[in-house]
């Protein structure tokens, strides 16, 4: 090999092994973007930022809403609709009590939830939160009191059409009644929800005392309680399983329970967050949850339709017009505008 051919026959290695280790560079992109479209990717991601404290990425990951929200469909709500020996007039009573509830109760363990990946207490920041509300509340008081002023300006005009104006668009004796009955079957459910609370206190070691009492005990992260309660922790997780069901991935966390030492699965299921083959991963609900209790000896179905029996105990369409001895007489003045 000549002296001249030498450095030409260096320079072409050199390149080949420039543009090999650019494919292997490449090829391991590549690889890596895949590998975060994957469930594992999410799930990892999840464990991090559980460690880190991460919420931004927690809630990347983590559908928050819908898991709570398959979760108190599952345990409470679904079941209290197969109440037994219930009349139509408790069903309507009961079922819009949990109604009522079934917002606060899911918002509460959000709330929870996200205070817990934080890893703080759940007061910070609520200072800095409620600032623009008082502002706002004292702007809006401000408009009030000027609308007041104007209004009244008005009706010293106009005192005369107005009060004309006034008899004209009084309320039919129709609309009357069905804000008035609109207002007792509300304080039903209210009366019926305060009475299934009660239930809930007198049965402390239940699950549905841990969600029905712990809120509005402003007990804080009693999500967090719960799951350990029942030994759901990082610790006792002993296996971790995930497979392949159509365009979904069903995880199965195996915890085993300290006290009885069998093994409880948690189902969760991940979906991708768009259509596109490079969107990501998300753990979107979860899943068999009674069956999960179930293993831990609680049965949900029956706490859930006694505490709704007790809440209705006693409520018949009867009862419920003799504690409102003056409804008609109150809906006869109001229609006749004297009050």
């Amino acid at each position: 090999m000549s002296q001249k051919s030498k450095p030409f026959y260096m320079i072409f290695m050199k390149q080949g092994r420039l543009l090999s280790f650019s494919f292997i560079l490449m090829l391991g992109y590549l690889g890596y973007l895949w590998w975060t479209t994957t469930p594992y990717h999410a799930l990892r991601e999840v464990r991090r930022s559980l460690a880190m404290h991460d919420q931004k990425a927690f809630n990347k990951y983590v559908d928050v809403a819908g898991i709570v929200t398959t979760f108190t469909d599952e345990i409470i709500f679904e079941p209290a609709k197969t109440t037994e020996n219930l009349t139509k007039f408790q069903r309507v009573v009961g079922l819009g009590a949990l109604g009522m509830a079934r917002i606060p109760i899911n918002n509460s363990m959000i709330f929870q939830i996200q205070k817990w990946v934080q890893g703080r207490q759940g007061r910070k920041n609520r200072g800095k939160d409620s600032a623009p509300k008082v502002n706002e509340n004292k702007n809006e008081n401000e408009n009030e009191h000027e609308n007041d002023i104007d209004d009244d300006e008005d009706l010293v005009e106009d005192e005369r059409e107005e009060a004309l104006e006034a008899l004209e668009e009084a309320p039919s004796f129709k609309q009357v009644l069905s804000k008035e009955i609109k207002f007792e079957v509300d304080r039903l459910k209210n009366s019926s929800l305060d009475k299934m609370v009660e239930y809930a206190r007198l049965h402390p070691d239940t699950l549905v005392n841990r969600i029905f009492v712990s809120p509005r005990g402003k007990r804080r992260n009693s999500f967090r309680k719960i799951l350990g309660h029942y030994g759901f922790r990082r610790k006792n997780i002993k296996q971790v399983e995930i497979n392949q069901a159509g365009d979904r991935y069903i995880c199965i966390l195996h915890f085993q329970n300290p006290d009885s030492g069998l093994d409880v699965p948690v189902h969760f299921e991940l979906r991708r967050e768009g259509k596109d083959l490079l969107d990501h991963y998300r753990v979107k609900r979860i899943l068999k949850v009674k069956e999960t209790f179930a293993l831990l000896g609680e049965d949900t179905d029956k706490q859930v339709q006694g505490l709704v029996s007790h809440g209705l105990e006693g409520l018949s369409f009867q009862s419920a017009m003799e504690e409102t001895r003056n409804f008609f007489n109150r809906v006869r003045k109001k229609a006749a505008g004297d009050e």
